[in-house]
């Protein structure tokens, strides 16, 4: 998944996907609520896009205390 300026993006194992539970989140296109996998935010890593070629940049993983984040279509 890529932040809006698409500098930044978050990298999680599919192991971590699949075992997510699947949860339906409401919103204004969707009332009845789209499909999401409840990815723990513990389980991203977060890369810098505009690093250097040929170097892979993690600028952030999350603290253990970190909520939960849907972010993840089904």
């Amino acid at each position: 998944m890529l932040n809006n300026a698409r500098t930044h993006a978050a990298v999680v194992g599919r192991n971590d996907i699949v075992t997510s539970p699947v949860v339906t989140v409401p919103n204004k296109f969707v009332p009845a609520g789209d499909l999401f996998y409840d990815v723990n935010v513990q389980d991203a890593k977060i890369i810098n896009l505009l690093a250097s070629y040929g170097t892979l940049s993690v600028t952030h993983q999350f603290a253990p205390s970190a909520k939960r984040r849907r972010g993840f279509f089904c």
